[in-house]
């Protein structure tokens, strides 16, 4: 009967309850598709780089080394003589190796040299690969491949030539004018640092630096996994020079608990806004207590008690909420299928899973049981009126 009473007074009052439910919808699409984004943002950074098994490079700190080949951040340390890495290229555990070599930019943008082979093996996500916008792989000791957003940013495209200088610095003077760099490819967008880079070849990286060649790192890959550790063991304790092999999950691991009071910030943001969807349904319910005197007096003469009464206040709030997390979590699986895709080409923002799972309604759930909760003190009110309140109010 009270559920009845509470679907008569929505249908009575549409208007007022469909704004309710819809403000409450947009709070928990909100709410849902931060925690996606949230969650996509983690499982991107510590899926950066997939498919390799082992960076090797001049000894230094873990981070320091992945930061350097997989983030483009930093400065090398040292370097890594091109024998050495042919020698551990040679070890019977070593399926693949990919030298790459750092150190120089194109308007910010770092440059890479390294083999055709990195276009095969390098892989991000959920072991995606590389795909081609346009163009080929490198062939040629002077050719270019782009990130997507490099070529994006700086309008190339397809056989334009691009000049680039030593070091890191926007501002640097050490150009390398002869020679004559081109463009021959440009990759799909990955939203990791592959996008913001400029690859070349390890011959071309030899040509403009001279001297011996040197490598600044190395990505492996194993026969076996379960070889992971021992080669590791392998590379940091043998050989003349002094380097290391870290395995880039775990490192990612352990640099994403830096970010980690950053993370828990965007939870607690998104519960607020989710609670803030309370608000105005708890406001619009206390206001109308004063305004049912009549009805809590007639529904007094037809035997209802003041805990029925007061109870359809929860009852009201737990429809209400109900309904606008259904409208929100629907709404999340509009936005996400069709937006989803567009956004993380564009500004590199993943979507942690596309689809509403149980688990988001459960977690969402918490919206229907605040409202109801909230709603329990205007309730209180009500029912203190119902039980002094008789037939003569009407």
């Amino acid at each position: 009967m009270l559920f009845n009473l509470v679907v008569a007074r929505m249908r009575y009052n549409p208007v007022v309850f469909s704004v309710l439910i819809g403000v409450i919808g947009i709070s928990t699409c909100l709410w849902v598709g931060a925690q996606k984004v949230a969650d996509g943002a983690k499982h991107r950074f510590t899926h950066s780089v997939s498919g390799v098994d082992l960076i090797v490079g001049p000894r230094a700190s873990e981070s320091q080394l992945l930061l350097h080949t997989v983030f483009r951040y930093g400065q090398a340390t040292a370097t890594v003589s091109a024998s050495r890495l042919d020698a551990i290229a040679q070890g019977s555990a070593v399926a693949w190796l990919v030298p790459i070599v750092l150190g120089d930019s194109y308007r910010g943008h770092p440059v890479m040299g390294t083999t055709p082979a990195y276009f095969d093996r390098y892989q991000y996500g959920n072991q995606q690969a590389l795909t081609w916008q346009s163009g080929r792989v490198i062939q040629a000791p002077m050719d270019t491949v782009l990130g997507a957003n490099v070529a994006d940013r700086q309008g190339l495209r397809l056989g334009d030539p691009l000049v680039i200088a030593h070091g890191m610095s926007t501002r640097s003077q050490a150009h390398h004018h002869d020679h004559d760099f081109r463009v021959v490819g440009i990759l799909n967008p990955t939203g990791t640092p592959v996008d913001d880079t400029v690859y070349t070849s390890l011959a071309a990286m030899d040509a403009v630096h001279g001297g011996a060649p040197t490598r600044t790192a190395a990505f492996v890959g194993l026969h076996k996994k379960g070889h992971t550790f021992r080669v590791q063991r392998q590379i940091l304790q043998g050989g003349p020079e002094p380097l290391m092999a870290i395995v880039p999950g775990i490192a990612l691991h352990k640099l994403w608990q830096l970010f980690r009071p950053m993370h828990q910030a965007v939870a607690w943001i998104t519960y607020l806004i989710g609670g803030l969807a309370v608000v105005p349904l708890v406001v619009v319910i206390g206001l109308s207590v004063q305004s049912r005197r009549k009805e809590v007096a007639v529904l007094r003469a037809l035997g209802a008690r003041p805990w029925q009464v007061s109870a359809l206040l929860i009852i009201e709030a737990g429809c209400v909420s109900a309904a606008g997390v259904g409208v929100g979590l629907v709404g999340w699986l509009l936005v996400a299928s069709s937006l989803g895709p567009v956004i993380d080409g564009m500004v590199g923002l993943p979507i942690m899973g596309v689809g509403v799972s149980i688990l988001d309604g459960i977690s969402a759930s918490w919206l229907v049981l605040v409202a109801m909760v909230v709603s329990g003190f205007p309730a209180i009110q009500l029912y203190r009126h119902a039980a002094q309140s008789g037939v003569q109010s009407v």
